[in-house]
């Protein structure tokens, strides 16, 4: 099962948007189109305090169970969880930078530090 948000905001003002899209990424959730969120089940609560801000600063929210009927589309949902690819490019990210490293002198490596 699978929790769906849907969230409709003023335009105004921008922190507030930004606010909510900040705690919505870090939630972690799969965004199939624009003000659709989706979390497993046992993530409702969090959608539920995300709601009730949104309402209170004049959009629209809605929280909602929901399934998938076929299995292919189970799998194309948890696909959108998947960080495989963010997690490769910081893997390689993370081995650059020790290469960098690995080649500074001990004064140079002191200097980068500072």
């Amino acid at each position: 099962m699978w929790t769906l948000l849907l969230v409709t905001l003023p335009t105004q003002p921008g922190a507030v948007r930004l606010r909510i899209w900040r705690s919505l990424k870090a939630l972690g959730c799969a965004s199939p189109r624009d003000g659709a969120y989706v979390l497993p089940a046992d993530h409702d609560a969090a959608f539920g305090e995300i709601a009730a801000e949104v309402l209170q600063h004049g959009g629209t929210a809605s929280v909602f169970e929901l399934g998938t009927r076929e299995p292919q589309q189970q799998d194309e949902l948890l696909a959108q969880f998947s960080r495989a690819e963010a997690y490769a490019q910081w893997r390689e990210s993370g081995e650059a930078v020790r290469g960098e490293l690995a080649a500074l002198t001990e004064t140079d490596a002191r200097r980068w530090l500072r």
